[in-house]
């Protein structure tokens, strides 16, 4: 899926949800990076995406 049709369709989610609905979701996000950072698992950060990389 590209950047565009992610967005479009995030967009309409967005337009269509409750406020409910946006708060659970925010919620799953935030618990997610959090959870992300505790285990290192940011792959957000290119200095950690390519920290182990060898050229």
């Amino acid at each position: 899926m590209d950047k565009e049709k992610v967005r479009k369709e995030f967009n309409e989610f967005l337009d269509s949800a409750s406020d409910e609905t946006i708060k659970d979701f925010l919620k799953f996000i935030k618990e997610r990076k959090a959870k992300r950072n505790r285990s290192g698992g940011d792959i957000d950060s290119a200095d950690k995406r390519f920290k182990n990389r060898s050229n």
